[in-house]
C-alpha cells in the first residue's frame, strides 16, 4: 500500500490535519509505485481472475455493483466509515461509454468473452476532482453459484492510465463473458496548495502521522457526548 493512498485515506475527510500534513510530507519524499494486483474466485475447477496494474487493493463480490453497499460489502479499504459513500460514475459496456471519466479499450477478446486484456483511462481532472476511485469489471453468471461476478480494484491515486485482464479458466461453455466497466468515486481531492514540511525520513514520519492520528482519536471519545 502506497503512503500517497494512505495519505488519501485520511486527508479526504479533512478530520486528522495534523496526521494529514505529515503524511502530505512523508508521501513527497517517497518514490513507491503501485504494483499490479490480481484477485480471483474459485470453485471447484472453475477460476476467475481479474488483474490491474494500478491497484492499492483489490476484491470480488457477487452480481452486478450498482450501489455503494456492493462496494462497501467488499470489507477493507472499501468500506470506509458511514454509508452510501461511494458514488457510480458510469459505465462502459458493448453498447458505448456512458461515463464521463472512464475510458476502456479492449486489446485481446471481445465483450462477452472469457479472455481479456484491455486498457483504461481516466478523464483529465479525475483527480482534481475526487478523492479516492475504484475500477470494476462485471462478467456474465458464470458456471456455478459459487464464483464471484466482479471484480474491484481501488486505484493508486494520480495514476490515469494503465491495463488490466479477465480471465475465465475451467468453464466449457455457459456465462461468464465480460459484461462492463465501471468507475466509482469518494471524496474529495487534497488540495495541492499544501506544502510539505522538510523531513528527516519517509518511516520516522509515517509513524509520527499515525501516532498524531492516535491521539486525535483517543482524545475525542474522551469528549463528552
Amino acid at each position: 500500500m502506497t503512503l500517497k493512498f494512505v495519505r488519501s485515506l485520511i486527508c479526504r475527510t479533512g478530520h486528522l490535519p495534523a496526521a494529514c500534513l505529515v503524511l502530505l510530507a512523508a508521501s513527497a519524499a517517497s518514490n513507491t509505485f503501485a504494483s499490479p494486483m490480481t484477485c480471483e474466485s474459485s470453485s471447484g475447477s472453475f477460476t476467475r481472475e481479474w488483474s490491474f496494474d494500478s491497484a492499492e487493493a483489490c476484491g470480488t463480490g457477487k452480481g452486478n455493483p450498482n450501489s455503494s453497499a456492493d462496494i462497501e460489502g467488499l470489507g477493507g479499504v472499501f468500506d470506509l466509515p458511514g454509508s452510501g459513500v461511494w458514488t457510480k460514475r458510469g459505465d462502459v459496456t458493448d453498447n458505448g461509454d456512458d461515463s464521463d471519466w472512464l475510458n476502456v479499450s479492449l486489446t485481446s477478446g471481445n465483450w462477452g468473452d472469457k479472455d481479456i486484456e484491455a486498457t483504461w483511462t481516466l478523464a483529465a481532472g479525475f483527480w482534481d476532482t475526487f478523492g479516492l476511485g475504484v475500477f470494476t469489471v462485471h462478467v456474465g453468471h458464470g458456471p456455478t453459484d459459487n464464483l464471484s461476478d466482479f471484480g474491484a480494484f481501488m486505484i493508486t491515486p494520480g495514476e490515469y492510465n494503465g491495463t488490466w485482464q479477465f480471465s475465465q479458466t475451467g468453464a466449457q461453455g455457459g456465462g461468464g463473458g465480460l459484461s462492463n466497466a465501471g468507475i466509482w468515486t469518494t471524496g474529495v481531492p487534497i488540495d495541492p496548495r499544501e506544502q510539505p514540511i522538510p523531513n528527516p525520513g519517509v518511516p520516522a514520519l509515517m509513524a509520527l502521522g499515525l501516532l498524531l492520528m492516535a491521539r486525535q482519536l483517543r482524545r475525542r471519545r474522551r469528549m463528552p457526548g
